[in-house]
């Protein structure tokens, strides 16, 4: 018999998970496939003068740039318990280049925080969380 598990998942990051981050240790172990962006329907802005990022869908917004990891079944419902708690929702995304298919997680409740761009670099449409705190 064949089976059709899936024994991995691509997961997108954005922000404290990414390398160099407080909670990239999650991520120890697992697959590092590169940096990747989205389409332009998000937007990424800065909670706390660097403490993490949320990201929206936006109509007509800005492709957030990330990294891309294969993790293992363990580390994906770690990240989802993680993300799912602090109020993020998971979202099947395709990332450019190469149409790769990947979960990330967006906020979809009304943001009641102060937000800003102070960490967050805009270049050619594209955002990225690049300077949030390293703990």
């Amino acid at each position: 018999m064949v089976s059709n598990i899936v024994n991995e998942q691509n997961l997108f990051v954005y922000g404290t998970l990414k390398r160099g981050h407080r909670l990239h240790g999650i991520l120890e172990g697992q697959k590092y496939l590169g940096e990747y962006h989205t389409a332009p329907n998000f937007d990424i802005l800065d909670y706390g003068d660097g403490i993490f990022p949320i990201v929206v869908e936006k109509k007509k917004g800005f492709k957030v740039k990330g990294e891309l990891y294969e993790v293992d079944p363990a580390t994906f419902r770690l990240t989802d318990s993680i993300e799912i708690g602090a109020g993020y929702k998971p979202l099947k995304i395709s990332l450019i280049p190469d149409d790769i298919q990947a979960t990330m997680y967006v906020y979809t409740d009304e943001i009641n925080l102060e937000m800003s761009d102070s960490f967050i670099i805009v270049k050619d449409n594209m955002k990225e969380w690049k300077h949030g705190r390293l703990w």
